[in-house]
């Protein structure tokens, strides 16, 4: 066994192993219950270690890394009569057949092998023998095995059938791979079917792991506003993200969204440098805030982290951003509206833009962010997104204090009727725009 892991570790031998007669044998023995009941903790790595060899794909690259890669074979290609190196197209060719190649691999493992059954009698083998406390490396190894797989989204039904879930929920608090595993998993299949109400709250303390805190902990204060590539742990960072959204919607969680929220904020994401990530932090926190009062209340009753959530819920509300994020933000704005602090504030906060293309520095416009909002209504005509602004404007023009005197004032009934307008119909913008009228 020692052997055939030593020998795995050579890319140029694992299309053999794939090929060998002696694999499907060797998966199906760690499988039989008389051997996992004597087995000894080097023959239980050394499977481990071959069955990762064979899953392991190669680490995602930067610009930054891929450069170098490149000035590295101009090195290498320098002399007379020497290749020339290969070019940006050419590298990446390359990798995605290597990427192809090791997704083929995986699929027989699991499909045809049924690898996981047998991993996971490794595990539970191991932990016995152990009396709970598996080796570092063991786990370590089985947690990457898993996230390798869980790769390929097509097999992630199959994982949870062959017994994925129970062995990553005791790995995933110490190990992040295991935790990204569980977070691909939670992204694509139902999580209420897939961890089951045992392994719910579990399953989301380990993704929590995975939104890794900023250096400085300030909550939303402290943030940079630059793309960045998404390499290894940012791409974590994003799945566990998605898969934490899935999770909020489960009843059982409900009780744990406001502590959610905290760690949300002190994570950073909703600034986060990735662009993806911070998309997805707006989506979780757009469906944590119509899904638990408690999430508001938190939100609400901090007014330094209100008015920052104000600010950059209004500036990505632009149509120059992507949808996605604009829906995100928008259903953010329509939720806290409820909230008369919050309608206050967007009447009153003034911010700054120009109000012709082209105009002077000296003369930019100021206006509030009700007004940046009703500018951005009147050019809308996506009709999700008139719908989450419809219910933005029910609930300003509810307002008794500020929004409607604001709404009457500012000609909110004229923006209100370009919706019914261009929206040809559609039951959801048009009730509620009868619902603002009848207030206004």
């Amino acid at each position: 066994m020692e052997s055939i892991a030593l020998m795995s570790i050579q890319t140029d031998y694992r299309p053999l192993f794939m090929s060998s007669p002696l694999l499907g044998p060797l998966i199906t023995m760690f499988r039989n219950p008389a051997i996992l009941s004597a087995l000894s903790p080097s023959l239980a790595f050394g499977f481990a270690t071959l069955i990762h060899h064979l899953t392991m794909y190669p680490p995602r690259l930067t610009p930054e890394q891929r450069q170098l890669r490149r000035l590295a074979q101009f090195a290498q290609s320098g002399g007379r009569g020497a290749p020339p190196p290969k070019s940006t197209d050419e590298n990446d060719e390359e990798a995605r057949k290597q990427e192809d190649a090791i997704t083929d691999r995986c699929l027989v493992l699991v499909k045809e092998h049924k690898v996981m059954v047998s991993l996971v009698g490794v595990y539970r083998s191991q932990s016995r023998l152990a009396q709970g406390s598996l080796s570092t490396s063991l786990s370590s190894t089985l947690g990457s095995i898993a996230c390798h797989l869980a790769q390929t989204e097509s097999l992630r039904g199959l994982l949870v059938q062959q017994g994925l879930v129970g062995m990553l929920v005791r790995i995933a608090p110490s190990d992040r791979a295991a935790a990204q595993a569980l977070a691909r998993c939670g992204i694509t299949l139902n999580p209420a079917i897939a961890f089951g109400e045992q392994h719910v709250t579990s399953v989301a303390n380990s993704l929590w792991t995975l939104v890794v805190p900023p250096p400085v902990t300030g909550g939303l204060l402290e943030s940079k506003n630059q793309q960045q590539p998404m390499h290894d742990s940012s791409l974590a960072h994003y799945e566990s993200l998605l898969a934490i959204t899935n999770l909020a919607t489960l009843p059982t969680l409900g009780p744990h969204l406001g502590d959610w929220f905290i760690r949300l904020d002190r994570s950073d994401s909703l600034l986060a440098d990735n662009l993806d990530i911070r998309r997805a932090a707006w989506e979780l926190l757009c469906n944590m805030v119509w899904t638990s009062p408690d999430v508001l209340e938190k939100c609400v009753d901090n007014p330094r982290r209100l008015r920052l959530v104000l600010d950059m819920a209004v500036a990505h509300s632009h149509h120059d951003e992507e949808p996605a994020m604009r829906r995100a933000v928008l259903g953010v704005l329509a939720a806290l509206t409820c909230c008369a602090p919050v309608v206050q504030y967007l009447a009153e906060h003034v911010s700054e833009r120009s109000s012709e293309e082209g105009q002077k520095q000296e003369d930019v416009v100021a206006v509030t962010h009700l007004e940046r909002i009703m500018a951005v209504s009147k050019r809308e005509k996506d009709v999700e997104m008139m719908h989450r602004l419809s219910q933005m404007w029910v609930h300003v023009v509810e307002d008794e204090q500020v929004g409607r005197a604001w709404g009457r004032k500012m000609g909110l009934s004229k923006v209100l009727d370009g919706f019914v307008k261009q929206a040809k119909g559609h039951g959801g913008v048009v009730g509620l725009v009868g619902e603002a009228m009848k207030s206004l």
